[in-house]
């Protein structure tokens, strides 16, 4: 469940399935479900006209990135950083911003339409980087084969104080 700014200043939440609804106005809602919408990944690049409150979006680029979100709600990365944005303005291409400040490339392509290769692709470089104790800078999995990537300069020893646990916790709105 994504939040999307659309040019106006209007900020809608999208489900799973592409419904488009606003969130709930402060006050209006438990503290929970607030901190809970505030939380959300935020979808970038998203034109005013694509969406319509309370029917589902038909953009293919915002229907990529909820495949993209769901795959990764399910990779046991889910457990080890957040999904902070996702930028849609690169035709063809989703750049994702990580909380440990990564930033990741994805293609939308049909040989991998639910991304379940790039993110398992993505899995075997966030494992081969905790063995090696250092984070991902830009990691491009748009690229098929030998996918460009860059480390996170870091002084010593501060490997060990990047997060382990999601920063933000569960990506649910609680039930109202």
């Amino acid at each position: 469940l994504p939040v999307v700014p659309v040019p106006g200043g209007v900020h809608y939440l999208v489900d799973r399935e592409g419904h488009v609804m606003l969130p709930f106005p402060a006050g209006m809602a438990p503290a929970e479900v607030i901190r809970a919408e505030a939380s959300l990944p935020v979808l970038y690049g998203v034109q005013a006209g694509t969406f319509a409150e309370g029917a589902p979006t038909a953009d293919p680029r915002v229907l990529a990135a909820l495949q993209f979100l769901g795959t990764y709600e399910l990779s046991p990365l889910n457990t080890v950083t957040d999904i902070i944005s996702v930028d849609l303005n690169r035709p063809g291409d989703l750049e994702v911003v990580t909380s440990h400040g990564s930033r990741i490339t994805f293609g939308i392509r049909d040989l991998d339409p639910d991304f379940k290769m790039q993110v398992r692709n993505w899995v075997a470089v966030h494992q081969e980087s905790v063995r090696l104790g250092r984070v991902i800078d830009t990691l491009d999995l748009s690229v098929t084969n030998n996918a460009p990537l860059r480390w996170l300069e870091l002084p010593p020893g501060s490997f060990k104080s990047l997060p382990t646990q999601p920063v933000h916790g569960p990506k649910e709105i609680p039930h109202v």
